[in-house]
């Protein structure tokens, strides 16, 4: 039944003889109204029908504190406010001993540093909603309220555009680069789809695959509220 237990009955008169609960399975609830059509524990209802009328509340959805990403030498942590925005974001490359952190007030960019010899910040823009650095080469982020959106860099070879699509619940699920070598004189695009352990904020395992057949394992751990 609805309110998780096992209720047996004769199929001939209808009459519930046996309500076994079942506590493994029942979610934490508050019963507002429960009626029932019974003159007393031992007798049958007076219609032969048992009736329930209850109402759940639904647990309120637990809010992501921090949620820490591991790609091989990459590690992306993204922090949160007690509302669910995000309000930084840092990203750290273990073998250069270097990182890049971006602040949000209000889902806009408010600040961008960088530690370590490899990355240099350079200006940000509130009302495009980017930030600017060198890594490499220079490298414009613009942000959405899921993390990076769009990211555009150049280099002595040309030029590498990359798009980033989530889903409503943020979690990655395609990024597109477009890489404009102008050097060689071609352009090539490279697509990635991304699947999960469990299609939820919840995921802990993620797997990366490009059109070409590679592919990427993240793992994540989150912290809640």
């Amino acid at each position: 039944a609805g309110d998780q237990t096992v209720r047996i009955w004769s199929e001939e008169t209808e009459y519930i003889y046996r309500d076994v609960p079942f506590p493994d399975r029942k979610p934490e609830r508050d019963v507002v109204n429960e009626e029932r059509n019974v003159v007393n524990e031992d007798s049958k209802p007076e219609n032969g029908v048992e009736t329930e009328q209850t109402q759940i509340e639904e647990p309120a959805k637990k809010v992501i504190k921090k949620s820490t990403e591991r790609t091989g030498k990459d590690i992306l942590i993204k922090e949160y406010d007690e509302q669910g925005n995000l309000i930084k974001i840092t990203k750290r490359d273990t073998d250069l001993e270097s990182s890049i952190e971006f602040s949000f007030k209000d889902g806009t960019i408010a600040s961008a540093k960088a530690s370590g010899q490899w990355w240099h910040v350079g200006p940000i823009n509130k009302q495009k909603n980017t930030a600017t650095y060198e890594f490499f080469g220079e490298i414009e982020v613009e942000f959405n309220e899921f993390g990076y959106k769009k990211e555009y860099s150049t280099n002595e070879f040309g030029e590498i555009t990359t798009n980033y699509e989530y889903n409503e619940d943020g979690l990655l699920v395609k990024k597109v680069v477009i890489d404009n070598n102008t050097e060689a004189g071609y352009t090539n695009k490279i697509t990635t789809t991304y699947t999960y352990d469990v299609m939820s904020q919840d995921w802990t395992k993620r797997t990366e695959t490009d059109d070409q057949g590679n592919k990427t394992v993240t793992t994540r751990t989150v912290e809640y509220w």
